[in-house]
This record gives structure tokens, C-alpha cells and sequence, in this order.
């Protein structure tokens, strides 16, 4: 008989999604929803989330600010809880008031359910960093990246000198993941075309007028994007902060060069198969996507084949679900 387990996240995220399917394979899988509201959203979320992990051996629990529903729900039911942080749940931007660890009534909810998980994960070791500085203690947690599959993210027909950047961001997001900074390379770039996916509302307010050369697309399905990191030579991440970036790896999976600012998250994805510049310089960002331009083969892609693989992070939550579920 297979093992059920609880998903728990606070919407169906690509990601999300990836590690459902990844797991359904082994054991029975069901997706709770978090609640983001009070009222009767609150009571109905709770209420399936009691009932699916009721009916599970573990709880995987995407982003540690859910966590402390489901790990409460967990210890009263005698279930193992595991919490995959991300980035924004230990993250902490006060100049911009981003991340949830600026609401001090989050951050002691966090801190609880990192306490009382029965295994910690981060996609990477940035966050684990980030752990250690905010709150003097890494929860024993263990890196395990996420996976992308080679055969859906793959490169297609020509290159063409478009420089492209995916951010799915309405407010001051936008700035963490460094809209700004793209759209001052569109400015000074004005013989390139550059495209921007995902962002709408407030957030392109913030880039103020528009240049000719940068087309913003408000949203995509995940599907329709791999035609764009297929044309675009040149794929930009100019985050102030970033847990693993899936958009830079879909991306050089796709064959583009990336140039990214040198922060955690960023500088993992790459590797020696990128170009790295310091966070907010424009001028140095150019330089990079000029070069980028003229690039061929960077390697990119079987860097993330070797190190970010779907099956490798596959056999990873395996090993930890079964390690879990075997101390009953």
C-alpha cells in the first residue's frame, strides 16, 4: 500500500506543481492550499488541510510562513512535517519593506514552525545563510535544489539578440527581482530588443517611461514561455536577493547566456557559466549583455542537466520522506 503525503503551499505554483509530480510516482499525493485570508477562507483551508494531513504519513510544507499552520496541524495529529524555505519567508528588505520577516508577529511564526519541523530544506545555501543571520540557528536544514526537466526546457532553432527577463511581480517585488535595473539597459541599449515577461500593475509604474526597444507581457503559462528563452540570446537576473532561480535555469537549459547580479541564489544557478555584476550597475550590466550578445555555447546547459536535474531532486525527497516515514 502506498504512503500518502500532504503537499501544503500557499498557491499551485509551477514548482510546486514539479514536486507533486515528482512524488505521485512513489506515494499518493494531495495539494492543500494555505490560507491568506481570516474568516471563512481561513476556517474552510484549515479544515481540508486538517483532513489531508489526517489522512498522511508526512507533510511537505512549501515556505516556512505556512508552516505554522501545517506543523501545528502535524504535531497534534503525531505526523513528521518537512518545510522547503524558498526566499521570501527569511528575507528581510527593510528599505523597500520586503520579505516576511519584517512583520515581527510572522517572524516569531516562523521561527516556531523552523523549531518544530521534523526536517528543514532550502533550495539553497544562501537561505540557510540567511537563516543563521536572522535568527542565530539553521534548524539543521539540508540543501536540496529544485529540478528542472532537459526534455521540456530545450534549446529550438535560431538565437535571435533578444535580451529577456522573466519577473512575475505587480508591486515592489519587482525592484527585489531588478526590473528596474533591466529597464535602465533597455534605455541605454536602444539597438537591442529587450522583453520582460510577467510584470503588470504597479510594478511597471515603477519603471516609469517605457523605451521603444523593452515589449513587458503582462503574464504567461509556464508552456508559453519556453519559446521566448528559446529566441532570446540573452537571459538577465539582476535581483537584489534570489533563493534559486528557476527562470535562469529554465533559461540556460534553453541555450541563453545569462547575466546576473552577484547575489546568493544567482550566483549558484550559474556557476563559471554566466556573467555575474555587481547588484544595480547599469553600466556594468551593459558591458555584460554586450558580451553576452556575442556569445556562443556557454555550457549553461549541461551545467543545469549535471547539478539541477528533476531526478536528482526527486531522489532527495525521497530519501528524506522514507528516512521520515521509517521512525514511526
Amino acid at each position: 500500500m502506498r504512503e500518502r503525503i500532504t503537499i501544503v503551499a500557499p498557491t499551485p505554483s509551477t514548482f510546486v506543481v514539479r514536486d507533486l509530480v515528482l512524488l505521485e510516482d512513489r506515494y499518493d499525493v494531495v495539494l492543500s492550499l494555505s490560507p491568506s485570508k481570516y474568516g471563512l477562507e481561513l476556517i474552510t483551508k484549515l479544515f481540508k488541510m486538517f483532513w489531508n494531513i489526517l489522512r498522511s504519513k508526512v507533510v511537505i510544507t512549501w515556505f516556512a510562513e505556512v508552516g505554522y499552520y501545517s506543523v501545528r496541524i502535524s504535531r497534534i495529529l503525531g505526523k513528521r512535517s518537512v518545510i522547503i524555505v524558498a526566499g521570501y519567508d527569511v528575507a528581510k528588505i527593510e528599505s523597500i519593506g520586503y520579505g516576511a520577516l519584517i512583520d515581527e508577529k510572522k517572524r516569531k511564526n516562523i521561527e516556531w514552525a523552523l523549531n518544530h519541523a521534523s526536517a528543514v530544506t532550502a533550495v539553497d545555501q544562501g537561505l540557510i545563510d540567511d537563516m543563521k543571520l536572522h535568527f542565530s540557528n539553521d534548524f539543521g536544514a539540508v540543501v536540496i535544489p529544485t529540478g528542472y526537466d532537459s526534455d521540456i526546457y530545450t534549446p529550438s532553432g535560431e538565437k535571435e539578440m533578444i535580451v529577456l527577463s522573466v519577473c512575475t511581480a505587480t508591486s515592489k517585488r519587482g525592484l527585489v527581482k531588478g526590473i528596474d535595473v533591466f529597464a535602465e539597459c533597455a534605455r541605454m541599449m536602444p539597438d537591442i530588443k529587450f522583453v520582460l515577461i510577467g510584470t503588470s500593475g504597479d510594478a511597471v509604474d515603477l519603471l516609469g517611461t517605457i523605451p521603444d526597444n523593452l515589449e513587458i507581457i503582462s503574464s504567461l503559462p509556464a508552456k508559453e514561455l519556453i519559446p521566448y528563452y528559446q529566441r532570446a540570446k540573452v537571459y538577465c537576473q539582476f535581483s537584489m536577493r534570489e533563493g534559486l532561480p528557476n527562470a535562469v535555469c529554465e533559461a540556460m537549459l534553453c541555450g541563453c547566456a545569462v547575466v546576473g547580479s552577484d547575489v546568493q541564489g544567482v550566483r549558484t544557478a550559474v556557476g563559471k557559466h554566466g556573467v555575474l555584476v555587481p547588484y544595480g550597475d547599469v553600466e556594468r550590466s551593459c558591458e555584460a549583455i554586450r558580451k553576452a550578445l556575442e556569445c556562443d555555447d556557454t555550457g549553461g546547459r549541461e551545467w543545469i542537466i549535471q547539478n539541477f536535474s528533476e531526478e536528482n531532486r526527486k531522489k532527495k525527497l525521497i530519501a528524506l520522506i522514507d528516512g521520515l516515514i521509517a521512525r514511526d
